[in-house]
This record gives structure tokens, C-alpha cells and sequence, in this order.
């Protein structure tokens, strides 16, 4: 068996934190091993700087974890809007990415303003005993990302925090926005004693019937870790045989198992009213499993069936669980965002957009 590198084994990385000046990382497979900075026009050098992570975690109001593994046209895209978004949110970014083909397009493409951010494996030879239990072949190593994440809070000493598939998620509303519905959903989900409140890719869109990670804030309080780890066989996947087929037993599913077993697992879904978002993947190929969506006046909207003709796939009640959180988006604000952040078109040459026109679209904001 050929051995695969799931990281860059050596690399340097760049950064430069605002208003205080920059740095510069040397890491070996996932350790900072050497970090030189010049802060506030003082020098500093640092070995293994970040084995004092859980010393300044206080200093950050939550941690997000970017769970990243697609190297598509659209994945640097999600990546630093979230990764803006985190930092609005004063949050501890920890990238959970398994492809070093991503990773060093990351490195290259991104300028860090936190020394403290990591990027790190996920964990897979510490869940090697019950990992095929909760999910198939094809979707242990997601498995294994998403409990990598409760693994690295548990070890930095934080019992919340939000759990983000980064690399194909965007939602069509200003950052601020976003800002808003995250800090709205951890309120309610502190309020009302919620695990795993997750927003609603797939609740409304399967009647109900699927709870799913994506976009989740996670309440570690107890033993919530502990119940995701324990399954013993794969039996409870037999109570689903007429929703999914056994290649596609994962720890979304998983997780809807052990609460309809009556486990001590409170979940919950939430979604933003009148608000754009983008699942990324081969929209017209697999409209079901990527797609454009606005959640309106009571309905999950899909407005590229709607464009070709396929009403029944055009729209969907939003399930009557689902809570409702309202970020003041204004009209148009899916529009604009659509073409300034899901789109290359801002950066198209001017012979380009005269060409075709992109000059007189409203709203697009040219980045030259």
C-alpha cells in the first residue's frame, strides 16, 4: 500500500497582524516549530509557540473549526469569508483539512492575522475502533474531521464552539450579517440547553426526517463527546433503509440515531430569514446535493430549478422545528453578494467586462 501525506510535511507561513505588524512561521507537518514576528516594532522569536494555545484561548470569545478538503474553483472563496467572519467574531480559527493540494493553496493565497490560527489533520488512529460503526467507507474521514473538532476544544479547554464544513458554504448577506446569525444562534442554543444547533441544509428539505452538521454550533457541557464515540455496531443504520443507502451511513445520520434512541442529546435547526446561501458542489448535476437556496415568507426557494422549469424541486416548507433568526437583510442584498463574493467577475479585466457587458451590471464592485 502506497503511504499518502495528508499534510505538507515543511512549510512557511506568512502573516501580518493589523495594526501590530508582521510574522512569519516555519511548520513542520502540523507543529510550529520556530515563529519570528515584529510586533508593535518589537522582534521576537518563538519556538513551538503554539503549545501555549490553551494559556490564551480566554483572550477569544469561541472557536471555529473549518473543516476544509475540497480543492474546487470555489473553495478559497468560502475559506476567507468565514475566515473574515471568525475574525469579526473574535474567534480561534482551526483548520481541520486533509488535502495538502488545498492546504498549500490556502498557505499561498491567504494572508493570517492571527498567529494563534492552526491547521492541523484530523484525527483518524484514536477513532479507528468505532469508526465503521457510525459511518460507511466513503464518509468515515468526515467522520473523523467533524470529532477531531470536539478533540482539539476538549484539548485547548473550550466547551463551545462552531463546527463548519468552510470549503463549500456561503452565505448570499453581508458579513455582518452572518456575524449576527451566528451570535442569534448561540444565545438561543445557551438559552434553551441545545448540543447541536445546525443550520438547515437539510431539515427542512428531507420533511424533517435529517438533522445535519454544515454550518453547527456545538455545546460540549457533559458527555456529548462520549456519546458520539461509543457506538458498537452498525445496527442502528437498519432503522433508515428507506431513507439512505448503507454506503451512505455518516455521523449526520449517526447523530439523528442516537437521539431518536432517547440518548442525552439535545439537537436543534435554525435559518436566516429572507437570506441567500450557496451549498457549492455541481449545481446543475446534483441539484440535490448543491444548490442555491433563499429561505422566504415560510419556504426553502431553490431559484435555479425554478429558472429551468422543475417546480418540484423548486421549493419547501421550512419544517415547523426550525427557528427563525431576523439579520436585517435588505433587497437585493443576495444580488450584490452573489456577484461580489460568488463570482470571479469583480476581477475581470476591463477589456473583459467591456466586452460583455459587466461594466453596466449594478451592484458588481471591481477589485483591480
Amino acid at each position: 500500500m502506497r503511504f499518502k501525506l495528508r499534510t505538507i510535511p515543511l512549510k512557511m507561513i506568512k502573516g501580518y497582524v493589523p495594526d501590530r505588524g508582521p510574522y512569519k512561521q516555519l511548520k513542520l507537518f502540523g507543529t510550529v516549530v520556530f515563529q519570528y514576528s515584529k510586533l508593535d516594532g518589537k522582534k521576537r522569536v518563538k519556538l513551538f509557540p503554539q503549545r501555549k494555545i490553551p494559556a490564551v484561548v480566554n483572550k477569544y470569545e469561541n472557536a471555529m473549526f473549518f473543516k476544509v478538503n475540497r480543492a474546487a474553483d470555489y473553495s478559497l472563496a468560502c475559506i476567507h469569508r468565514w475566515m473574515n467572519i471568525a475574525e469579526a467574531m473574535n474567534s480561534l480559527v482551526v483548520i481541520i483539512c486533509d488535502n495538502p493540494e488545498l492546504e498549500k493553496q490556502i498557505f499561498k493565497h491567504t494572508w493570517f492575522k492571527d498567529p494563534n490560527f492552526q491547521v492541523v489533520t484530523s484525527k483518524r488512529s484514536i477513532y479507528s475502533s468505532f469508526i465503521n460503526n457510525i459511518a460507511s467507507k466513503s464518509w468515515k474521514n468526515a467522520a473523523c474531521a467533524h470529532l477531531t473538532a470536539f478533540y482539539y476544544a476538549r484539548k485547548f479547554g473550550m466547551k463551545k464552539f462552531w463546527s463548519i464544513d468552510a470549503d463549500d458554504t456561503m452565505f448570499l448577506c453581508e458579513d455582518t450579517k452572518v456575524v449576527t446569525l451566528l451570535r442569534q444562534a448561540m444565545d438561543y442554543a445557551d438559552k434553551e440547553d441545545i448540543d447541536l444547533f445546525s443550520l438547515d441544509m437539510w431539515k427542512s428539505r428531507t420533511l424533517g426526517k435529517h438533522w445535519s452538521w454544515g454550518v453547527t454550533y456545538v455545546r460540549d457541557m457533559g458527555t456529548l463527546y462520549e456519546q458520539l464515540t461509543q457506538e458498537k455496531n452498525v445496527n442502528w443504520a437498519d432503522d433508515y433503509k428507506d431513507m439512505f443507502e448503507s454506503q451512505n451511513a455518516n455521523s449526520d445520520w449517526h447523530i439523528n440515531s442516537l437521539v431518536k434512541r432517547g440518548f442525552d442529546i439535545k439537537i436543534g435547526t435554525f435559518y436566516p430569514k429572507e437570506t441567500g446561501f450557496v451549498h457549492w458542489g455541481t449545481h446543475l448535476f446534483n441539484p440535490i446535493g448543491s444548490y442555491v437556496c433563499k429561505w422566504e415568507n415560510g419556504y426553502i426557494n431553490y431559484p435555479i430549478m425554478k429558472a429551468l422549469g422543475v417546480e418540484e424541486l423548486s421549493r419547501v416548507p421550512i419544517h415547523k422545528e426550525c427557528i427563525a433568526f431576523d439579520i436585517g437583510v435588505v433587497p437585493d442584498e443576495m444580488r450584490t453578494c452573489y456577484l461580489n463574493n460568488a463570482t470571479w467577475l469583480k476581477w475581470a479585466p476591463d477589456v473583459v467586462a467591456r466586452f460583455f457587458g459587466l461594466d453596466r451590471v449594478k451592484g458588481l464592485k471591481f477589485e483591480r
